[in-house]
Formats: structure tokens, C-alpha cells, sequence
């Protein structure tokens, strides 16, 4: 009876562990730049490989501008929004599609300018 317990209760930590695991891949919204209240989009991870470096970790600015009050001036639609993030502008060169997609893209304005 002991050896079924304790098979019983080794399964149970094995799946809880399992389903964990699983709770840790979907993105976690972070506070917007603008507001700090939790945000309804999430920031996607290619910010931090594609971006992060010259906007800053949460699109506060750096080298590059903020990207927060960018957005919801001049880039108030992903379609702009894209345009500039492929062909660059001033000292920010343009990205591929093939570098960061344009639904990657459209979910970093989306965080933005919500």
C-alpha cells in the first residue's frame, strides 16, 4: 500500500511540475512604459533581441527614442510603425522580416499604444 502512496504521489508532483513548465512559456504582460498598470499586450521577447539595446529594457529610450509617445504620435498604425523598423531612420537601420516579423512588429507598437 506504502509503494502505491508514494507512486501515487510521485505522478502528482511530476504532472503539477509538468503543467508549471507549461504556465512559464505563455508571456507575462509587464507594466506599460506609460503608465505602469499591467499591460493587455505583451511585450514580446524579440524586443529584447531586437530592440531593447538603443529604446531601453521597457521602450524607455536610450540611444533610440522612447517608444511609448513614438507611437502614439507619429506611428499610430502598425503598418507605419513597420515601415520605419524596415527601412530605419536616422541612425537606426532597417530590420528584415526575416530579423524580427512583421507580427513580432505589430505586437511591440501594440504594447505601445495601448
Amino acid at each position: 500500500m506504502k509503494t502505491i502512496l508514494a507512486a501515487c504521489a510521485t505522478a502528482l508532483f511530476f504532472a503539477a511540475v509538468a503543467c508549471s513548465k507549461e504556465d512559464d512559456k505563455k508571456a507575462t504582460p509587464v507594466p506599460t512604459a506609460t503608465t505602469g498598470a499591467p499591460a493587455t499586450v505583451a511585450l514580446p521577447a524579440s524586443f529584447s533581441t531586437s530592440c531593447a539595446g538603443c529604446h531601453g529594457a521597457k521602450g524607455e529610450g536610450a540611444t533610440g527614442p522612447a517608444l511609448a509617445a513614438a507611437t502614439k504620435s507619429a506611428y499610430r498604425t502598425a503598418s507605419s510603425f513597420i515601415a520605419v523598423v524596415r527601412s530605419g531612420k536616422g541612425n537606426m537601420a532597417g530590420f528584415t522580416a526575416s530579423q524580427i516579423s512583421d507580427a513580432e512588429v505589430t505586437k511591440i507598437h501594440d504594447y505601445f499604444n495601448q
